[in-house]
């Protein structure tokens, strides 16, 4: 692992139905989203995409080995049961969400789809399996403040460290070490509502 790279370990990942290797596409500080939408685990895999006048754009069938070059999700694992996008907004009776991270392509699922569940960033982060940051620019802090004094802390670049999520307070997350050892506060979004740190889903 680079000395700059920490993944902080997240409880209750159990609720995504479970993780990835892949890490999310949109790895630079996008502008935050309202939430994300996820699969619920468990359920039938067929669900449908919509155009934004209402028609039909794609009806998945999200089965082990499904692949579509037009669909690349915050995150996906389709063995896993795994699928994760980016929600714009909710608009009446259907969520805004991209389908397309590197194209930055929308479209729209309904909300009465119950294959799928509205969750904000802060429940996502804390069922989450891990988070990476960037320890040189958003450094451990001993309080949720920027002005608070830096966590003594030294990545071992021969060793996985892994952090767990203790609790979010706004704009700041408290971790704790897989080892106890080490504990403190990062920031997961900044002042332009950018999110500064990358949500997986696997270890």
């Amino acid at each position: 692992m680079k000395t700059h790279l920490i993944y902080l370990l997240v409880a209750l990942c159990g609720l995504l139905g479970s993780c990835h290797t892949k890490s999310p596409v949109n790895t630079v500080a996008p502008t935050l989203s309202e939430g994300v939408i996820t699969l619920k685990p468990d359920t039938i895999r067929t669900f449908r995409l919509l155009n934004e006048d209402g028609s039909l754009w794609k009806q998945i069938v999200f089965n082990d080995g499904f692949s579509d070059s037009l669909l690349i999700p915050y995150a996906s694992k389709p063995e896993n049961w795994l699928l994760v996008f980016r929600c714009i907004r909710k608009e009446h009776n259907r969520y805004k969400v991209i389908v397309n991270e590197e194209t930055g392509s929308t479209k729209y699922i309904s909300s009465n789809d119950s294959n799928f569940v509205a969750q904000s960033w802060e429940e996502n982060m804390l069922q989450s399996t891990f988070i990476g940051f960037d320890i040189k620019t958003n450094p451990l802090k001993e309080s949720p403040q920027v002005s608070a004094a830096n966590v003594p802390y030294a990545p071992d670049e021969e060793e996985d460290v892994f952090f767990k999520a203790v609790k979010i307070e706004g704009d700041w997350v408290q971790v704790k070490s897989n080892d106890d050892q080490v504990i403190g506060w990062i920031r997961w979004k900044n002042e332009k509502g950018e999110m500064i740190v990358d949500v997986f889903y696997d270890a």
